[in-house]
């Protein structure tokens, strides 16, 4: 699997931070993905009116390519039972000069490892994908995620609820 790295914004000294966040902002993506993951500066402004998102940037090489939210406090959104404490995988964006190249599945799968790290408490990392979205079902679904069940509450139509549970299975 491709190496990345995923680090989190707000843990990284000001300067470094805001240099990331200008990566971010820097990363182009196509017309037709806007409606699955945003715009990059929404994105960045949703990690600053909700604290409790905790918002990161893809690093391969040292060079930004992504970004993507864990939201230890939002599966419920998606009809996730309230018991199981499970952190919600959200708006992971490959930057369009980088994808192709396995860095969606990698950056599901380093979430996980974030996410049972960050959040002991949690039983693993749910995730929605557009039903249309078929090269990120394919990338969550190669990073071991199963489909779990379907959300319908989504303004782009259904979705495909995906689950990975972790290694110490909550």
């Amino acid at each position: 699997m491709t190496e990345i790295e995923l680090i989190l914004l707000k843990e990284l000294p000001e300067l470094e931070r805001e240099a990331a966040e200008q990566e971010i902002r820097c990363l182009r993506i196509a017309e037709e993905q806007v409606a699955f993951v945003g715009r990059p500066q929404e994105l960045l402004e949703l990690a600053e009116l909700e604290p409790d998102r905790d918002l990161f940037a893809v690093r391969e090489g040292g060079k930004v390519v992504g970004t993507g939210t864990l939201h230890p406090q939002a599966a419920a959104r998606l009809g996730w039972a309230t018991d199981d404490p499970a952190a919600l995988l959200r708006a992971v964006l490959i930057g369009l000069d980088f994808q192709g190249r396995g860095l969606g599945a990698a950056v599901a799968e380093a979430a996980v490892a974030l996410a049972e790290q960050r959040y002991p408490e949690a039983s693993g990392v749910v995730l929605s994908v557009n039903e249309a979205n078929l090269a990120g079902q394919r990338a969550y679904r190669s990073a071991g995620y199963d489909v779990v069940g379907r959300y319908l509450g989504g303004s782009n139509g259904p979705q495909c609820v995906m689950f990975r549970e972790f290694a110490h299975g909550g």
